[in-house]
């Protein structure tokens, strides 16, 4: 009985690990990589929050607000200004 539930959390981890690694290859910037991860985090809270009835405190919230800004900086794309040539 052990062995299976041993397997039951070893296949499903280990589908999850590749799919995981197969689209972080897709990714073309490396660093972005870390951040766009980052995105697994939030999911997980907000399953928690909205299907187990978690409370959040001021310090997970002030947390979440601060990696929703990274990920929307790292997307900012600043304008280029082209100077005139002399």
């Amino acid at each position: 009985m052990l062995g299976v539930g041993f397997l039951y959390g070893l296949i499903p981890t280990a589908v999850a690990y590749l799919l995981y690694y197969m689209g972080v290859q897709k990714i073309k910037e490396t660093s972005k990589v870390p951040v766009i991860s980052s995105v697994e985090t939030l999911v997980s809270v907000s399953c928690g929050v909205l299907l187990l009835g978690e409370t959040l405190g001021i310090v997970n919230i002030l947390g979440i607000g601060l990696v929703l800004s990274s990920i929307a900086l790292m997307n900012y794309k600043k304008k280029e200004k082209k100077y005139a040539s002399n």
